[in-house]
């Protein structure tokens, strides 16, 4: 049987092993919460992944269409510190292509904390991302 505490030192096994330092930009505000166009840089040991999700859509009664969904995201080790820091809305650039964090949340196994898992979105340059 596994425990957490297998899992979470196989996680940080394959973080130690395959992971890459992940580089994060914050803009810092001025007094009117503005972008002054300075960043703040955070670090974070991660394994970048993405995975594929297919579903079916229904157009109408005599049609459907299977559509799919690449999420993508970097799993960090369980006490990684600097998961604690960044933000909604933080950027990195992974191979020449900038993305934007929604939300950064914990792995869960028996009611215990293995990992972190930050979910990441592609950004692009003038367009509202719903």
């Amino acid at each position: 049987m596994r425990t957490p505490f297998a899992i979470r030192r196989q996680i940080q096994l394959a973080v130690n092993w395959y992971g890459t330092s992940f580089t994060f930009h914050r803009p810092k505000l001025d007094e009117y919460n503005e972008p002054s166009g300075e960043d703040s840089i955070e670090f974070v040991e991660g394994i970048y992944h993405a995975s594929s999700h297919e579903f079916v859509e229904l157009i109408n009664q005599e049609g459907i269409s299977i559509k799919s969904k690449v999420n993508k995201g970097i799993l960090c080790n369980h006490n990684s510190s600097n998961t604690d820091v960044l933000q909604q809305g933080d950027s990195t650039v992974i191979e020449g292509v900038t993305y934007k964090i929604t939300a950064i949340e914990p792995v869960m196994y028996n009611d215990q904390i293995i990992a972190h898992e930050i979910s990441l979105e592609e950004f692009v340059e003038g367009v509202e991302n719903l």
